[in-house]
């Protein structure tokens, strides 16, 4: 991670941390004038949106992409929420950010409760009950058996 990317993953945890919520949703141009003004690196926005995407490959982050419906019926990107994960919070705290080890806890926590912070996506299959006969998912060629391509 080079000292780019290690100052986007602070400036998203230090809003995070002051805001007192579980996510954040700054804009990608809120974050490069944060960057300016806290960590005196200037970036373009093409170069934020690929630090970005590569937190969040790497685990630390994860972002869930927003959109409204204007008067118009059109629809236009807002900004995404982003939150940390544990893997993401382990890392700030390997790198002596202070109070890591708090959101660790807290995450950690939520685990335990099973608190849905964050609301998963489902599934595409869901395993059916067992007394409804379940022909959700069969394998291929049970289905061609059943039509008449056998």
């Amino acid at each position: 991670m080079n000292a780019t990317k290690r100052a986007i993953f602070i400036t998203i945890y230090k809003i995070l941390v002051k805001g007192k919520k579980h996510y954040i949703e700054p804009s990608v141009d809120a974050l490069i004038d944060l960057l300016h003004a806290y960590h005196k690196t200037d970036i373009k926005r093409r170069w934020a949106f690929e630090c970005l995407r590569e937190l969040e490959e790497l685990g630390y982050i994860i972002r869930r992409q927003r959109y409204l419906k204007n008067d118009d019926n059109e629809i236009m990107q807002i900004p995404s929420l982003i939150t940390i994960t544990l893997a993401g919070a382990r890392k700030l705290y390997s790198q002596g950010v202070d109070g890591a080890s708090r959101l660790i806890q807290e995450i950690l926590s939520w685990i335990r409760r099973n608190d849905k912070r964050w609301p998963q996506s489902q599934p595409a299959l869901q395993p059916s009950d067992a007394r409804a006969g379940s022909r959700e998912v069969m394998p291929i060629k049970n289905v061609l058996a059943e039509i008449g391509f056998a």
